[in-house]
């Protein structure tokens, strides 16, 4: 059996419980890996490579962007190998209802509801990156922080938390309950 063939039937076994798979790569990001970028990197691109160096590039600075957005490296949603990845992973969950998908990559925090499925984009422990406002998006945050789920016996809460010096266990900045 392939991986693909695990996954679903390990899925398929447990289709009555409330399941979470985690991954390093999203399947959906409206960030830099998913070719989203802020007019900043276009305008001033060398300022990701070192905050101070803004050197105004309008044109030639947007032909990076697109490349990732259209083309991508390995690490990125439009590169053929992550398309073809993220393509049998979308197939195989919507066949359940009972699914979170969790992963980094993406310096941010994202919650995505697509296709009644559920997807965090957790990458923001150490660094923080740009991330865009999207209709899918019920939730998008360029702040460092993480997710909590929390399983009761007939509901899932997904909540959000950063960083916050007066409170140990962090500020609260998002609340929804999943299932």
């Amino acid at each position: 059996m392939n991986f693909f063939q695990l996954l679903e039937d390990l899925l398929a076994r447990n289709r009555s419980k409330r399941i979470v798979v985690l991954g390093h790569h999203p399947l959906y990001s409206f960030a830099v890996h998913g070719g989203r970028f802020s007019m900043k990197q276009h305008i001033f691109p060398l300022t990701d490579a070192n905050k101070k160096l803004y050197v105004p590039l309008p044109i030639a600075g947007s032909l990076y962007p697109i490349y990732r957005r259209y083309i991508g490296s390995k690490e990125d949603m439009s590169h053929p190998l992550y398309k073809r990845l993220r393509r049998r992973l979308i197939d195989i969950f919507k066949k359940y209802d009972n699914l979170i998908y969790a992963a980094g990559h993406d310096h941010n925090l994202q919650y995505i509801y697509k296709h009644n499925q559920h997807f965090i984009v957790s990458g923001a422990g150490s660094k923080v990156k740009h991330v865009q406002k999207h209709s899918d998006a019920i939730f998008t945050h360029a702040h460092k922080g993480f997710f909590k789920l929390s399983f009761y016996e007939k509901e899932t809460w997904l909540e959000v938390f950063e960083p916050h010096k007066k409170k140990e266990e962090g500020l609260l900045v998002f609340r929804k309950k999943m299932f």
